[in-house]
């Protein structure tokens, strides 16, 4: 059962939100981008799995978060754009050597952050998690 892999998906966004903002406060920013990628692919893959599915690839996540869930408006369509956004933007960290500002990592950063929180709070109300106001 995928389900189960849900809380570890979660904490393993976090993490890498949180590896990020030390990645920027360090002036790490390729890899900043990279670690706030990864934030919203854990995220992605834990929706994922909360309807079952498991796929490997990350343009397939990526398909199916749209698909399933920012088509059905269940994730505001803004959010899956910044998954594809960031997808691209990991790719030009990881292999082109791209030179990032501190004001596109900084953006970059925020949209993960709303990604995974938006994606927090949808597993929240499905049950997958006590909310903190509980």
């Amino acid at each position: 059962d995928v389900s189960q892999d849900i809380p570890g998906l979660m904490a393993r966004a976090q993490s890498s939100l949180s590896a990020a903002r030390l990645l920027i406060d360090n002036d790490y920013l390729g890899e900043a981008v990279s670690r706030a990628y990864y934030a919203m692919f854990y995220a992605a893959t834990a929706l994922l799995h909360s309807e079952g599915v498991s796929v490997a690839k990350h343009s397939a996540v990526i398909s199916q978060v749209g698909q399933r869930f920012a088509k059905s408006g269940r994730l505001a369509p803004h959010l899956h754009r910044l998954l594809l956004d960031m997808f691209d933007e990991r790719h030009l960290a990881d292999y082109s050597g791209a030179d990032f500002s501190d004001e596109r990592v900084t953006v970059d950063y925020q949209n993960a952050s709303e990604f995974v929180s938006a994606v927090q709070k949808y597993l929240e109300e499905q049950g997958y998690f006590e909310s903190p106001t509980d």
